[in-house]
């Protein structure tokens, strides 16, 4: 026959088992959403951390909607057990990703990192307490470790919300190239005289960076060969009038038309360069069309 000291010994050695398993989940989520919201961190961190989310909330979840494994011989063979935390990890992932959706949140990595470790802390916190005993110890005895628990938690939100804080916001950058004289797009091709110089006028906008003039190139290709005699005018750059307007650089090539008659397709392509930048853009190309008369 069990004692009542025998009893309270016992929940008291499950309370205490309980509390260390719980504190460290909550640890390991905060430090995986650290890692992986301030840190840029390889690919293969990143899927590391990732699996950890799925496994510590799948876990949890699969303990709360089938119980424990020592309850259900079933669920103690790992080949069960494993893939019902994968499937309930990735459904909870999921969740989240929905829940951003409709919540009008980013979804990005931050996002998503963030409100799985959240999602994940409050299974486990609910893990630890299905785990006490029924008739647990008394209420003082609860008042330390449930200080402890909401402190990891509290600690997991601000450590997230720091995190998300703390993301510089990525500035969307990109480039448009038009023809300086819009006859170019609305006539289907340009009258020219055989060996006689073509000049081509283009507008570059920029959004979101500064081009360098001095390091952009042009290119032009006529019926898709690269033409080498062009003569390159390229001006500099026109400061924006108002934030978030493009800056624009205006330009012109001219080349001798070809000896030909017919229609020749005229390709010009403009590689901008950023100031400060060790490397070039991507090109931004305008392709036309110049009639040689017989």
């Amino acid at each position: 026959m069990t004692t009542r000291a025998q009893a309270s010994t016992g929940r008291r050695q499950t309370h205490i088992a309980v509390l260390p398993v719980l504190c460290a989940k909550l640890v390991l989520l905060g430090v995986v959403s650290l890692t992986v919201t301030v840190s840029a961190c390889p690919p293969v961190v990143g899927l590391a951390c990732l699996a950890i989310l799925v496994l510590i909330t799948g876990s949890a979840l699969t303990q709360l909607l089938l119980g424990e494994s020592r309850r259900r011989p079933m669920l103690a063979d790992p080949l069960v057990r494993l893939p019902l935390t994968v499937v309930f990890g990735t459904v909870s992932l999921l969740a989240v990703v929905l829940a951003l959706h409709f919540g009008g949140v980013r979804i990005g990595t931050t996002g998503v990192t963030a409100g799985t470790a959240a999602m994940g802390a409050a299974l486990v916190i609910g893990q630890g307490m299905r785990r006490l005993p029924r008739f647990g110890p008394r209420p003082a005895e609860l008042i330390r470790p449930a200080l402890a628990s909401s402190a990891a938690a509290a600690v997991l939100a601000v450590a997230v919300v720091a995190a998300i804080a703390l993301q510089p916001k990525a500035a969307e950058s990109y480039t448009t190239l038009t023809f300086a004289d819009q006859s170019w797009l609305s006539e289907a091709s340009q009258r020219a005289v055989a060996a006689e110089p073509v000049t081509v006028g283009w507008i570059l906008r920029s959004f979101g960076y500064l081009p360098d003039p001095a390091l952009t190139a042009v290119e032009v290709a006529l019926d898709g060969g690269p033409l080498t005699a062009v003569a390159v005018v390229l001006g500099d750059f026109s400061a924006a009038a108002q934030p978030g307007d493009p800056i624009e650089i205006s330009g012109s090539v001219t080349f001798a038309a070809p000896d030909s008659a017919g229609l020749h397709r005229v390709s010009i392509s403009v590689y901008p360069h950023s100031k400060g930048a060790l490397h070039e853009r991507l090109p931004v190309t305008l392709t036309g069309w110049i009639e040689v008369a017989p």
